[in-house]
């Protein structure tokens, strides 16, 4: 990563510096401009459903240690309500229910009704149905 921040601020001071050709220098610079009037401020409820949001990563990493195995029994049916599964036993299933609700509270948060958290969920999953469909076959 140090590499990469290098190298762009290479090319942020000498743009002949590039691998890419001047042609795709153009492009990359008409389609990707940043404008400043199009910035968009973050406010109160952004943090919150960043907060949420990392959370949601924090609870989803704890699923899968074996707290049972360590001898850690803080989390005996913490979520079985949830998905039917005691924390640090959670798999694949357990996992995308998790996701799923958590994702009906953020769009809560968000302020969304139901038609945009509808339209919101199912462009995300048509993005991943062509990994999903790679990972399945692989």
């Amino acid at each position: 990563m140090i590499v990469v921040v290098k190298y762009a601020k290479k090319v942020q001071r000498d743009k002949g510096s590039t691998l890419l050709s001047l042609q795709e220098v153009e492009n990359m610079e008409k389609e990707f401009k940043f404008d400043e009037s199009k910035t968009i401020d973050f406010t109160g409820k952004h943090k919150t459903i960043l907060i949420i949001f990392a959370i949601t990563f924090i609870v989803m990493i704890g699923s899968l240690i074996p707290w049972n195995d360590l001898g850690v029994h803080v989390f005996d049916g913490w979520s079985s309500f949830l998905t039917g599964a005691d924390y640090g036993n959670w798999y694949f299933g357990e996992i995308a229910m998790w996701f799923f609700v958590m994702e009906i509270i953020i769009g809560i948060v968000a302020g969304m009704d139901e038609k945009e958290l509808i339209k919101n969920f199912m462009a995300g999953a048509a993005d991943i149905l062509s990994v999903v469909l790679i990972i399945v076959v692989s």
